[in-house]
């Protein structure tokens, strides 16, 4: 579905004056009014050109009076709503001419947009500038079928649109207004699923037999191949797409508004097309499609319930996300079940369950018991934990004078804290690894074992262990060790960067620290990237366990005091002044063309790392972040500093698909590797990998005659990739993608997921030889160029100089977090290259708000504190004060006899 708002209203009516759709053609093509508010207006049937221009200029139908009062020169004439069908039934219209295929596509699309209309609002302005939304839930709309894309070399191919423009108006049971549309906007794909879902109920309702897509469906015995050569108008803008760096498909919609050729250099007559498209079918397509107009299958349908597509809807969303909208949900179940049931019993079975729910229809957000249940397990070890235990070293005298006081007081903090969980929350650059080595050894001095642990293998590796010198592990490997659980009995489990640790994982370390009375303490910044996985426990725990943080604030990365300032307004959620305090130091650079943007940042990045500096490179999307490489490695080649001469090597890029979306076979496609990370059910073992080959009868196979069946019911065994195929060359910077490694009885160093490490040569037999010492088999995969990183990626790194590339392809992906931590990053300079400085500022400052399952009921959930606990937990207390005073009493003693002991040596 794709919205396209017009401001003119010339534009407007030329658009379907060049369409052939008002008197002629089939009965089905002429326009159609729809919408509530149309039929208060006296507007049904066929639309009459005179009425649609009228309203086009903000005049009634019938009479020559204003229909809004505001009639300002630049005001939004409408929207077009364009709903698509799947192009294996712009085919199948194609071959067989059959209308009752085209009231299939327009019976879809008007119940669809009848069910948008139900979002229509208006806004109301009140006193002293307050602004509301209301329902109106009435529009005027006009629609119409079109038949055809835009010409490509002279001709259409076959494409099956309906148009629903929608005149911006509104009633309000009193008067005409401007409509708002924004919540269609923002809920345009739950809509096309909607529309895509009943068009597949009306084709089968036909006797046609559809099939689930990884898009939406198509026509089943009609091949990729042959829509894909029916699809040019989509291959020409996924190339210009593919030699621009465009992936954000809002931003290819664009694109192809721009590069179409014009309706009327159409060179094929209306009546000859259907004889020229039938004239590109081969025999064998042809025979084909003439068995699916005859509706002759060999097998029976394949029907799901609408409880599986919601088991479904709700593994894959909640797997990252605590709270999702109810929409979302809505639309990933509709999508699972597309012509195997419908929308309304899949309405149905979402509104029957048991969920956590706050606000209603589009403002719904929705969670499970499950999520609900492991956030309250974790609130409940830290809410028992508070003031339940002894301090850590409550007398330790700290070493390292040169700490600054904040820095002093959040270790002695640390040290004589009475609760079991404690947080230790510092911006990026305010030395908390300093302090933290302070802190662990005043804890292993006192005799407790510290295990120390990161989210992710890097920080876990490659900044705790080697450049920290800490016995760093990571969280996930600590979770299922239970030798290391054994040494940590009694002691304290550090998480760095634990910010960045979901909900799930947070609860099962909890369950392990209380099992193994162990105390929790969580270090890292909460304004930074949120977790991948599910939940915000941070907040979590500082808004409803009373967790109060210890804070350490003063940067001290940035030696710039007025750069370190800007970073200290982001740091706080104060977008817009820090990035305008970047602005004003010169370090945002807008440069509108592309080529010259990224070759400008190419040449700086290549200068500084002549000059010595070590420089990073950070873009927000893999998008921008593949295309200023590329700039990068020419300047780098045409410099002498990474060979022209390279090696074509197949990597492994993960397809990020959820556990629910690996255990469904249309998510895949020939071609994907499958890799084992752990064993696997079928005699797999972790590091096998197979190559997806065929796919039917909802299994997956591999091997070249499909002989060996991919075990999707097990999908957390294994992850799924994409081959690509990357040129590397002596002196790239090479990013590894995935842990290895040394090979046994080798004293080789690990390589870890997101490290970096340069390309210094090839062996005899084509391995690559890496900076660190390691070599590794080209066949390997896990490899991507490294000279920029996402955002996320460069999280925990410092740099002396930090190159950010975000223009518009990155925008999407723009966040305060993302801003924060990409500014964030350098220790003397910063710069950035976009191709818009005030869209920058605007999409930087967009908050996408996450939330836990227990944001959403906060006084309705269950209590944690029944009577019989609340007495236990004032028994502990009470023995915890008596065993305090002790070790008080104890420690005042062995401070005087020392002192009675030097008396006698004092006299002498």
């Amino acid at each position: 579905m794709r919205v396209t708002h017009s401001r003119s209203s010339r534009g407007a009516k030329n658009y379907y004056n060049f369409s052939d759709y008002y008197d002629t053609g089939p009965s089905q093509l002429k326009g159609q009014w729809f919408g509530n508010g149309a039929r208060m207006l006296g507007l049904a049937g066929d639309v009459q050109k005179e009425h649609f221009d009228r309203l086009v200029d903000n005049l009634m139908p019938f009479e020559d009076t204003r229909l809004t009062q505001r009639n300002h020169a630049n005001r939004r004439v409408g929207t077009d709503i364009t709903l698509s069908a799947s192009k294996s039934v712009s085919l199948l219209w194609a071959y067989t001419q059959d209308d009752e295929i085209l009231q299939a596509v327009q019976k879809a699309a008007h119940a669809t947009l009848g069910d948008l209309e139900q979002d229509a609002q208006t806004r109301v302005n009140h006193a002293r500038g307050r602004m509301t939304l209301n329902k109106t839930r009435n529009i005027v709309g006009a629609s119409w079928l079109h038949t055809t894309s835009r010409p490509v070399d002279g001709y259409p191919d076959p494409s099956l649109h309906v148009h629903g423009f929608v005149i911006n108006a509104t009633n309000t049971g009193d008067r005409w207004t401007a409509v708002d549309l924004s919540t269609v906007v923002r809920d345009s794909g739950y809509y096309e699923a909607i529309f895509q879902s009943r068009l597949a109920e009306n084709m089968e309702a036909l006797g046609y037999r559809t099939e689930r897509s990884n898009r939406d469906f198509e026509i089943a015995g009609i091949s990729r191949e042959t829509i894909e050569k029916f699809s040019r108008r989509t291959a020409q803008i996924e190339k210009l797409a593919a030699e621009q760096g465009i992936t954000n498909a809002d931003t290819k919609g664009l694109l192809g508004a721009q590069t179409r050729d014009l309706k009327t250099t159409n060179t094929v007559a209306v009546e000859d097309l259907p004889s020229v498209w039938r004239g590109r079918l081969t025999e064998v397509e042809q025979n084909q499609f003439d068995r699916i107009a005859r509706r002759d299958y060999d097998d029976a349908a394949i029907r799901l319930s609408a409880s599986e597509a919601v088991d479904f809807a709700t593994d894959h969303s909640f797997e990252r996300e605590s709270v999702v909208r109810e929409r979302q949900l809505l639309r990933n179940a509709i999508l699972q079940g597309i012509g195997r049931t419908t929308v309304d019993n899949i309405q149905a079975e979402v509104a029957s369950r048991d969920w956590i729910r706050e606000g209603d229809e589009e403002t719904a957000e929705i969670s499970t018991r499950e999520v609900l249940a492991e956030e309250q397990s974790l609130l409940d070890f830290a809410r028992k934990g508070r003031g339940a235990v002894l301090p850590l070293a409550a007398t330790h005298t700290i070493e390292r004078d040169w700490l600054s006081e904040e820095q002093k007081n959040a270790v002695q903090g640390l040290l004589s804290s009475t609760d079991r969980v404690q947080i230790l929350r510092g911006v990026a650059g305010a030395g908390k690894t300093t302090l933290m080595k302070e802190a662990i050894e005043a804890m292993e001095g006192s005799g407790l074992h510290v295990a120390v642990l990161a989210p992710t293998a890097e920080a876990a590796h490659g900044v705790l262990r080697e450049e920290e010198g800490f016995d760093g592990n990571t969280l996930a490997s600590f979770l299922v060790d239970e030798r290391a659980q054994k040494r940590a009995n009694g002691g304290v489990v550090w998480v760095d960067e634990g910010a960045l640790v979901g909900t799930s994982d947070l609860a099962k370390l909890a369950a392990v620290a209380e099992r193994i009375d162990a105390r929790v303490v969580l270090s890292g910044d909460g304004r930074q990237h949120q977790p991948v996985a599910r939940g915000l426990p941070f907040h979590l725990l500082e808004t409803q366990a009373g967790i109060k943080p210890l804070e350490v604030k003063k940067i001290r990365r940035q030696e710039n005091p007025e750069y370190r300032d800007a970073v200290s307004a982001l740091s706080r959620g104060d977008v817009k002044q820090g990035i305008d305090k970047l602005d004003d130091l010169g370090f945002i650079h807008e440069i509108k063309d592309a080529q010259t943007r990224n070759e400008s940042l190419a040449s700086d990045y290549a200068d500084s790392i002549a000059a010595g500096k070590t420089s990073l490179v950070v873009a927000p999307t893999h998008a921008e972040r593949e295309v200023v490489t590329s700039a990068i490695r020419s300047e780098l080649k045409n410099r002498g500093l990474v060979s022209k001469d390279e090696r074509t090597i197949t990597t492994l890029k993960s397809r990020r698909l959820t556990a629910a979306q690996r255990s469904d076979a249309f998510n895949y496609e020939p071609g994907d590797v499958v890799e084992f990370v752990t064993k696997g059910k079928g005699g797999f073992n972790a590091g096998d990998r197979l190559t997806v080959t065929q796919i039917h009868d909802g299994k997956v196979f591999a091997g070249p005659h499909g002989e060996t069946e991919v075990p999707v019911g097990s999908p957390k065994s294994f992850d799924v990739y994409r081959k690509q195929e990357q040129g590397f060359a002596v002196g790239d910077l090479i990013r590894i993608t995935k842990n290895r490694r040394p090979d046994k009885d080798s004293s080789a160093k690990r390589l870890t997921n997101g490290s970096l490490v340069k390309l210094k040569g090839f062996t005899k037999n084509g391995y690559l030889k890496l900076s660190n010492g390691r070599t590794i088999p080209p066949e390997w995969g896990h490899i991507d160029h490294g000279v920029a990183v996402t955002s996320y990626g460069s999280q925990g790194k410092t740099f002396q100089r930090v190159f950010v590339a975000q223009s518009s392809l990155s925008f999407p992906a723009s966040s305060p977090e993302q801003a924060y931590v990409s500014a964030s990053r350098g220790k003397e300079q910063l710069t950035i290259y976009t191709d818009d400085k005030s869209a920058l500022k605007s999409a930087v400052a967009h908050v996408r708000p996450a939330k836990n399952a227990s944001d959403l009921r906060p006084n309705q959930l269950p209590s944690t504190e029944a009577p019989r606990s609340r007495l236990l937990h004032e028994l502990s207390q009470i023995r915890l004060r008596a065993a305090r005073f002790a070790s008080d009493q104890i420690r005042r003693f062995s401070q005087w006899a020392g002192q009675r002991q030097l008396q006698p040596q004092q006299a002498r």
